[in-house]
């Protein structure tokens, strides 16, 4: 049987690590709340990339500023992974859609859905398109996101996508 202080010290170990852990999950380290709205915005490095632009006279050669998607068209959201996701009216809450996709799972959202908006928890696993093109992700890897609106015109104001699998 370990001494009491022993059984003590592990208690209060383990109890700093589950805070440490809460704290590192909830992102009170690293990027600050402004931060995480700033990129679930789309408005992290959108400013970056236009000033290198016009300090060098001319466009960045970036894939990620190389294509501009239509501001009309269908939006389709297409699981990269697993991934659950309401779809809703922002100012209803209507539910629009809801289900748990898997990967090469599609939804268009319906030409006449007003104000649809996003709640999910893994906005990295979802390719997004308006009228067939790209857009940037809908936010930070495995960051719940609510509220990001799915309309075209909003959907392309945002930063570019980068990723490795871009096709």
């Amino acid at each position: 049987m370990p001494p009491r202080s022993l059984a003590w010290i592990a208690a209060a170990i383990a109890l700093i690590l589950a805070v440490g852990y809460g704290l590192w999950r909830s992102g009170t380290f690293g990027d600050d709340a402004d931060d995480r709205a700033r990129l679930a915005a789309g408005t992290g490095t959108a400013s970056i990339e236009a000033g290198r632009a016009s300090a060098s006279g001319g466009s960045v050669d970036n894939p990620r500023t190389a294509t501009a998607a239509p501001a009309a068209g269908p939006v389709v959201l297409e699981a990269q992974n697993t991934v659950w996701l309401r779809i809703y009216n922002l100012e209803s809450d209507e539910r629009i859609y809801e289900a748990e996709m898997q990967p090469g799972d599609r939804f268009e959202i319906p030409a006449n859905a007003q104000n649809p908006a996003i709640l999910t928890g893994r906005p990295d696993a979802l390719r997004v398109t308006v009228g067939g093109r790209r857009v940037a992700p809908l936010g930070p890897a495995e960051t719940t996101i609510s509220g990001v609106s799915l309309l075209p015109a909003d959907l392309v104001g945002r930063r570019p996508a980068q990723s490795a699998d871009d096709s």
